[in-house]
């Protein structure tokens, strides 16, 4: 397999062939379809109304950001309120550590609950 694959030339799309411009329009279409956007919100911003699935995050980037924060979180507590605070927090957090420990099934388990 070679980097280099034949790539059609670039053309503006009202000179791509009708083939090329009946699958731009149609991926347009879906695509404003899919995504909706609220012009309201922080006006004169488009904001997603919704992010759909395919496009949020996936969970090994989830667990490897919330191990971060946590650890964040625990050395600010240390370092402006000493080290007592900091194992209150560490404490207060021993749910959400071990629901990153745990993994994916973990998020099923807290959607029930919440």
């Amino acid at each position: 397999m070679t980097a280099f694959l034949p790539q059609p030339a670039p053309c503006l799309p009202q000179q791509a062939p009708m083939l090329g411009r009946l699958l731009r329009k149609v991926r347009i279409l879906w695509d404003q379809r899919k995504y909706k956007y609220d012009y309201s919100h922080v006006s004169p911003l488009a904001v997603l109304k919704h992010l759909p699935i395919t496009d949020q995050f996936g969970f090994e980037w989830m667990k490897i950001v919330g191990k971060r924060v946590v650890d964040a979180l625990e050395n600010r507590a240390e370092l402006e309120l000493g080290t007592h605070t900091a194992q209150i927090h560490v404490e207060k957090h021993k749910l959400i550590r071990e629901l990153l420990e745990i993994g994916e099934a973990s998020i099923i388990t807290v959607t029930h609950h919440v």
